[in-house]
C-alpha cells in the first residue's frame, strides 16, 4: 500500500531544503556582485579625497669640485610630485585627518640611462630639493597634520594640502665644457650631452594612504610615467591630472 502521507513530506523537505539552497546561492551572489563592484569602485565616499596629481618635470645638475674646466657638472633628471588631499565636503559624517603616507615604492620599469631614487624635501635654504643621498626615502614617507599645510616640513593642514616628494634620476652624464658663458639648469642641460627623452622615461608605482583620527584607513595605489613629453625642448614641463577615476581608494 502506498504511503501518501509519507510521500508528501519528503516532497515538502525537498522542497524546503530546495529554498533554502535557492537563497543561500542568492546571498553569495549578492555578496559576490557587491564584492566585485568594491573591486572596482572602492569607497565611493571618502572622508578626504585626492583632488589633483601635479607632476613637474626637468633636470638640475650638481656642480663637480676640483674640475680643470669652467663647467663639470653631474647632470640629474627630476620630476616633482604634488598631490592635492582635500576634506570631502559631501562625505557624510564628521572625520579629522590623521596623516597621510607614501609607502610600497616601485619602479615599474627602469630608465635606460639613469637611477631613479624618492628625495623628500629639505628644509635647508630656499631650495625644496637637495638631490644628495642623505635625502633619499625609498621606503616610506609620512606627512602629519599640523594644522598648517607646510611642504618642507611635511605637513598638512586639517583639511589637507599638499603631499610631495621628488623622484629624480642620477648618474645619467657629465658634462664637462668650456665652451658656454652660462648655463640654464634645466632639461636643455640634457641637449648638450645628446640624450633623449625615451632614455629617460620609466615608470613609477607607489601606495598612498589617507588615514582619519577614528583610525579609518584608506589606500590607493598609483602609477606615474615619467618625464612629461617635451621637457627636454622647453626646459620644463608640467602635467596637471585631475580625472582621479581610475585611483581606487579601499578601506584596510
Amino acid at each position: 500500500m502506498i504511503d501518501l502521507e509519507g510521500s508528501r513530506n519528503n516532497k515538502k523537505k525537498v522542497i524546503k531544503i530546495s529554498l533554502f539552497l535557492l537563497v543561500i546561492v542568492v546571498i553569495i551572489s549578492v555578496i559576490g556582485i557587491l564584492l566585485m563592484k568594491y573591486n572596482v569602485e572602492g569607497e565611493t565616499n571618502l572622508p578626504f579625497e585626492l583632488k589633483e596629481i601635479l607632476i613637474i618635470s626637468s633636470a638640475d645638475a650638481n656642480e663637480i669640485e676640483n674640475g680643470e674646466k669652467r663647467w663639470n657638472l653631474d647632470i640629474l633628471q627630476n620630476n616633482d610630485i604634488y598631490i592635492e588631499i582635500k576634506k570631502n565636503n559631501y562625505y557624510n559624517g564628521n572625520e579629522e585627518l590623521k596623516n597621510v603616507t607614501i609607502e610600497n615604492i616601485n619602479y615599474i620599469s627602469k630608465p635606460q640611462i639613469g637611477e631613479p631614487h624618492i628625495y623628500k624635501p629639505t628644509q635647508e635654504g630656499d631650495f625644496t630639493y637637495i638631490y644628495s643621498d642623505e635625502y633619499i626615502s625609498n621606503d616610506i614617507l609620512e606627512y602629519s597634520v599640523t594644522g598648517s599645510n607646510n611642504i618642507k616640513k611635511m605637513e598638512l593642514a586639517n583639511d589637507g594640502g599638499l603631499v610631495t616628494f621628488s623622484s629624480c634620476s642620477k648618474n645619467i652624464a657629465q658634462y664637462v665644457s668650456d665652451e658656454d658663458t652660462e648655463i640654464k639648469y634645466d632639461g636643455s642641460l640634457l641637449q648638450k650631452v645628446n640624450i633623449n627623452e625615451e632614455q629617460l622615461k620609466y615608470s613609477l608605482g607607489f601606495d598612498i594612504i589617507i588615514e582619519t583620527v577614528s583610525e579609518k584607513k584608506y589606500k590607493a595605489s598609483i602609477t606615474l610615467d615619467i618625464p612629461m613629453d617635451n621637457f627636454i625642448n622647453d626646459g620644463l614641463a608640467k602635467k596637471e591630472i585631475k580625472d582621479n577615476e581610475k585611483i581606487i581608494f579601499k578601506r584596510i
